[in-house]
């Protein structure tokens, strides 16, 4: 079966422009549970329900919109395409850094990128580009109406990116680290010994 991609527009840096398709580099194999009619065997559907006219909701009746006071603005699908993101339908490239600058626990979700008709030269002069370097890219992407910060990195022969987890939603964790004790040199080694015995070669 062919691969699907998510998103499909270009990558941007400086004067450069690699066409790309973006693609989920997970499956999610969660089972989900469902309520069921004991006597029939049913699905049970959950009603959008609107509490001020007490009656069930058919999706051409609900409309997308933000609070402003006690009404609301409507918005449709021309607003959000009208919506002034610079990187819409791009991935746009702000800066390089040194990858230990990124911290390893805010990969939030992954994605691979793929070079689209005629990127992959370019694509794959950015990917050894970052490569010998040991740089990565720090860039803007539009995706389902939001602007998304996200990190792109090579990884065996393909660009990954990666949406970050941002510091406020990083937990503390120093109260974890284990109580200080004397730890010798010999029992260093043992450990050492241990760990390197169970390795897989």
């Amino acid at each position: 079966m062919a691969r699907r991609s998510i998103w499909k527009g270009i990558i941007t840096f400086g004067m450069v422009a690699i066409p790309a398709k973006l693609h989920t580099a997970s499956d999610d194999d969660r089972i989900n549970l469902h309520q069921y009619h004991q006597a029939c065997g049913s699905r049970i559907q959950m009603p959008k329900w609107c509490p001020v006219c007490e009656h069930k909701l058919e999706t051409t009746e609900i409309v997308r919109g933000y609070e402003l006071g006690d009404s609301f603005v409507p918005l449709t699908e021309i607003d959000f395409m009208s919506l002034p993101l610079k990187s819409v339908k791009a991935i746009e490239v702000v800066e390089f850094i040194d990858a230990g600058q990124v911290d390893i626990r805010c990969a939030n979700k992954t994605y691979f990128l793929q070079a689209d008709t005629a990127g992959d030269k370019a694509y794959k002069l950015m990917m050894l580009g970052m490569e010998k370097s040991g740089l990565v890219a720090v860039a803007k992407l539009a995706y389902r109406e939001r602007e998304h910060l996200c990190v792109i990195r090579p990884f065996d022969g393909v660009l990954m990116l990666q949406t970050p987890l941002y510091q406020e939603q990083l937990r503390e964790y120093q109260d974890l680290r284990p109580k200080e004790y004397p730890i010798s040199d010999k029992e260093v080694e043992l450990a050492m010994t241990l760990v390197k015995a169970m390795a897989v070669s």
